[in-house]
């Protein structure tokens, strides 16, 4: 239900498609690939391919290299 749509992301190599999830509507334990677009009222954040995105139990969104 957070994912509304998708756009395309030039990193460098050619554009590809990043899903886009709306930052409000991801709970606790919700867990995103990159790449990936989380939009939120105040802010945008942009996970490259390779990285990873969690929410943990407070509401942070903790981001990764995988």
């Amino acid at each position: 239900a957070a994912r509304t749509g998708t756009q395309d992301v030039d990193f460098g190599d050619g554009p590809r498609a990043a899903a886009v999830y709306a930052r409000a509507l991801l709970g606790a334990g919700a867990r995103l690939a990159g790449p990936a677009i989380i939009t939120q009222l105040d802010a945008t954040t942009l996970l490259f391919p390779g990285q990873a995105a969690e929410v943990d139990r407070f509401g942070a969104l903790v981001v990764t290299e995988t």
